[in-house]
């Protein structure tokens, strides 16, 4: 084969290729175009209240804040951040927040987290612990009486009912403001 058939194959070759690229772009472009249409006008029909959007500020907010101390910590690889993630994560928990001037720990389960370190190793284990217990559900009650002024208007508020168990008030109704009217009273 000569060098000028060789050179008509390719050109041949090329057109085709080319044309068939032209047709297959037009419709790629065409379904990004309606497809891009439509995501624009799914965020447009969504609207968020202010609660809404100030939750997913504070989402970001904690998946920043757990970005960074994972990357204090993983290797060069990144390949074990993983392994670390649990002391992170109880780290953060257990951690007093400015806004509320309480930690996570204690918002859930109503008391500060013991850890082993601040347990004193040459008591009696039990008993000493009994006594931190004590202490720290009178400081719990004293906190959650000083945290229900902290908290912003709106946010529900709970009491324990005559049964011991844990009711949540909405904001303005008769029982939350008698207690919050005792309160104001002491």
């Amino acid at each position: 084969m000569d060098l000028a058939a060789v050179k008509v194959l390719l050109e041949a070759h090329e057109r085709a290729f080319k044309s068939a690229m032209d047709i297959v772009t037009e419709q790629l472009k065409g379904r990004i175009q309606t497809t891009e249409s439509t995501v624009n006008d799914l965020i447009k029909s969504l609207e968020f209240s202010q609660s809404e959007l100030l939750e997913i500020k504070n989402q970001e907010r904690f998946n920043q804040t757990l970005e960074r101390a994972i990357a204090k910590f993983v290797n060069e690889n990144h390949d074990d951040w993983d392994q670390h993630l649990d002391g992170i994560l109880f780290s953060y928990r257990t951690e007093q927040h400015d806004s509320t001037k309480l930690t996570p720990f204690y918002v859930m389960f109503g008391c500060h987290a013991i850890l082993p370190v601040d347990m004193d190793v040459n008591a009696a284990v039990l008993g000493r612990t009994r006594q931190l217990l004590r202490g720290q559900h009178r400081r719990s009650l004293n906190l959650l009486g000083d945290a229900a002024g902290v908290l912003p208007a709106g946010t529900p508020r709970s009491s324990v009912g005559v049964d011991g168990v844990l009711v949540m008030e909405a904001p303005g109704s008769a029982e939350c403001s008698r207690s919050l009217r005792k309160r104001n009273r002491k």
